[in-house]
C-alpha cells in the first residue's frame, strides 16, 4: 500500500519564498545599505527611503525574525552577514539594484495593495 505524501515540504517551502521576497524587496530599497551608515530608527528609514511606515516596519520585523537585521530597542542595524554581503561593500555585495524609488518596488507594490484591501 502507498503512504500517502507528507504536508510538511508546503509550509516550508513557502515561508523560505516569503524570506527571499522580503530580503529582494530590501535590497532592492537599500535598506541594508542605509543601515550601513550606522543604527537607524523605522522613522528616519522611512523618511530616508520614502517608503511608507507601516510597509518599512513589516521588511524589517520580517528580516529580523529571520535573522538578516537586529534591533536593538528602536534602532535597526544589519547582522555581520548583512554588512559584509549586501550592504554595498565594494567586491563582496551581493545586493539586487536598487528600485526602490519607481513605481514597480515591491514595497510599493504591497503597500498599494494592502490599501485597497482596507477600503
Amino acid at each position: 500500500m502507498e503512504q500517502e505524501p507528507s504536508l510538511h515540504p508546503i509550509p516550508q517551502l513557502l515561508s523560505n519564498h516569503m524570506a527571499t521576497k522580503y530580503v529582494f524587496v530590501a535590497s532592492s530599497l537599500g535598506l541594508f545599505e542605509t543601515i550601513a551608515s550606522g543604527h537607524q530608527t523605522l522613522q528616519a528609514l522611512t523618511k530616508q527611503l520614502d517608503v511608507p511606515s507601516r510597509t518599512l516596519r513589516i521588511i524589517a520585523d520580517a528580516l529580523v525574525a529571520i535573522g538578516f537585521l537586529e534591533k536593538v530597542e528602536d534602532q535597526y542595524h544589519n547582522t555581520q552577514l548583512t554588512a559584509m554581503f549586501l550592504s554595498g561593500q565594494p567586491g563582496k555585495d551581493l545586493s539586487v539594484p536598487q528600485q526602490g524609488k519607481g513605481e514597480n518596488c515591491g514595497a510599493r507594490q504591497y503597500d498599494q495593495r494592502a490599501a485597497k484591501d482596507r477600503q
